[in-house]
């Protein structure tokens, strides 16, 4: 089981019994990748039904690892999100209720209408359940929105399909996120997502290179499916709940012949020992590719220049992360 603060969302893994309180209420199903706006619009409409019918219980039902993951584990799968910070931007949008299944040969077997059955009503029993239009479910996708509406029938459940979004005349899609921060695109991401994306972890101790050249770093390692592109980044990094700015490095080092991809970041204005804590960085615009320079001076020189240019960058746009907005 998740833990997280007294305003976080239920979080039921697994075939746990669903509390009695939680009965009828009305769930957005997906994959959620990223919480996007799309997802933002499934979600509000369910806030909307819910509030028509004496607010019920509303929550998300998704997966873990990603059906992609699952079908394909020796492939590379690029996840927005991972299942702590996917769930903390559904606690923060204030949904009662998140359910996150396993997806496992035993669940990838099921038949649509078993699925329906064995999930939708006997565990989770729920009144309503909203879809996006190109909605698949069951053993080799069988199941359709047209035949989640029939099985609603069947059942006594109500569903919902729901049209995708888009903006600039192109669908708003986790695909097409991470096609962007894969280009470095970090502002068209943020726009599609809704809030600006960030990653978290724990600050490593690391050679500690940063500091003898004059910039200390806060360094979390990253997952290894991550395809952000790398390079250099304007960062908000948020430590014991205040937020900091700060010029953000992403990539193996390979001026310094690094090991591993990790995230560093140069904290403006700050002197505090925080190995082993928790941050979250939140990243606003790419700055410079990552690139092996000729030696340390190099290095030192390009690392003021992302440095002025981060200032400048923050000095015409503010500080504060653009955060998710709760569900109104």
């Amino acid at each position: 089981m998740y833990q997280f603060n007294a305003n976080a969302a239920q979080i039921i893994n697994g075939t746990h019994i669903l509390p009695p309180r939680k009965h009828g209420a009305i769930l957005a199903i997906g994959n959620f990748d990223g919480v996007h706006k799309g997802h933002q619009y499934i979600l509000n409409h369910a806030q909307k039904i819910a509030q028509k019918n004496g607010n019920i219980p509303i929550g998300a039902l998704t997966f873990s690892p990603h059906p992609r993951a699952f079908f394909n584990p020796d492939g590379q799968f690029f996840r927005l999100t991972d299942n702590i910070v996917r769930a903390e931007l559904f606690a923060s949008l204030g949904i009662d209720l998140l359910v996150i299944l396993e997806f496992c040969k035993q669940l990838a077997g099921l038949t649509a209408e078993e699925f329906v059955q064995k999930i939708l009503v006997n565990m989770l029993n729920i009144s309503h359940v909203i879809v996006g239009e190109d909605f698949c479910f069951g053993k080799a996708r069988q199941g359709d929105a047209e035949f989640l509406q029939q099985m609603g029938e069947k059942y006594g459940f109500g569903v919902n399909v729901l049209s995708k979004i888009t903006t600039q005349d192109k669908i708003v899609s986790s695909s097409r996120i991470r096609r962007a921060l894969e280009q470095g695109k970090i502002e068209l991401a943020s726009d599609l997502l809704g809030h600006d994306w960030y990653v978290n972890g724990v600050v490593e101790k690391g050679k500690q290179l940063g500091r003898t050249i004059g910039f200390p770093t806060a360094n979390i390692a990253m997952r290894a499916d991550c395809e952000l592109r790398h390079g250099s980044y304007a960062a908000t990094i948020i430590v014991d709940g205040k937020a900091y700015s700060g010029a953000a490095s992403y990539g193996t080092r390979p001026t310094v012949n690094g090991i591993g991809t990790k995230m560093e970041t140069f904290i403006f204005d700050f002197d505090q020992d925080i190995y082993g804590q928790d941050v979250k960085v939140y990243l606003h615009k790419f700055i410079r590719a990552d690139e092996k320079l000729d030696g340390l001076d190099a290095l030192i020189a390009a690392i003021n220049d992302d440095v002025t240019k981060v200032k400048q960058y923050f000095a015409e746009n503010g500080a504060k992360p653009r955060q998710i907005q709760k569900l109104v």
